[in-house]
């Protein structure tokens, strides 16, 4: 996720070697034990849409920890609602009132099954 971020970002100066991304990932590790990964994840997209500031000319371990600690002043309820949002789901029509149900027997399906797979098949006579 880290270099993820870093190519989004592109900032003139940034973590561009291995060791360079080994060493911001095991500092977050050991700076903020209690970070989920799924809030580390928030973070970063926050970041890639500017919520924790513009990142123009660098992007180092800093700048991910002062974007963390901007994430932390914020209220646990407000990630929570943002992991979690709920979602209206809609389905079919609005007004039952307007289905017709025709029951029909397995003869019926079968017919109409073998239209769609074969059109109008006529035997030779």
């Amino acid at each position: 996720m880290v270099g993820d971020l870093c190519k989004f970002i592109d900032a003139k100066r940034t973590l561009t070697t291995d060791e360079d991304l080994i060493f911001t990932v095991e500092s977050i590790l050991e700076g903020y034990p209690a970070l989920k990964l799924e809030e580390l994840r928030l973070i970063f997209e926050g970041m890639k849409k500017g919520n924790y500031g513009k990142f123009y000319e660098r992007l180092k371990l800093a700048e991910i920890e002062e974007a963390i600690r901007k994430y932390e002043g914020t209220t646990k309820a407000d990630v929570l609602e943002k992991i979690h949002q709920h979602k209206i789901i809609t389905r079919g029509v609005d007004d039952v009132s307007k289905i017709k149900y025709e029951p029909q027997s397995m003869a019926d399906l079968r017919r109409k099954k073998f239209k769609e797979i074969y059109g109008n098949f006529k035997i030779n006579e």
